[in-house]
């Protein structure tokens, strides 16, 4: 049985997080364009998901380590506003172009030392 998205069940939040919604609607004004959403248990994800999902790495490294692959990312739409760097992404594999990640990315700018302007 589905269970619906329920973002409580995250964690905890020290006012610097956003919700999984609140990343959709950077692009979506409804979440139900994008997919459907829902909560899934650690112990329930196949070991190989669990590990791209559940780590401490950077993101793109730990994809390229999967695939045993360079990934090239694509940028489909991005901007700058009120110092918050935000993107929608595909990762594609350089050797043949399959996307392996869909993302939506927001960073706040003041936090990085280099960051987008």
């Amino acid at each position: 049985m589905q269970t619906p998205f329920d973002e409580s069940s995250i964690g905890p939040c020290d006012g610097r997080c956003i919700s999984a919604s609140e990343l959709i609607e950077i692009y979506y004004n409804d979440p139900s364009a994008l997919g459907q959403f829902e909560n899934a248990d650690h112990e329930t994800i196949p070991a190989v998901y669990r590990d791209l999902l559940d780590h401490r790495k950077h993101m793109t490294v730990t994809v390229e380590a999967h695939h045993a692959d360079k990934v090239d990312v694509e940028v489909l739409r991005s901007d700058v506003v009120d110092g918050l760097y935000r993107r929608e992404i595909l990762l594609r594999t350089h050797r043949s172009g399959t996307v392996v990640q869909y993302g939506i990315v927001r960073l706040n700018t003041k936090y990085l030392a280099n960051a987008p302007r």
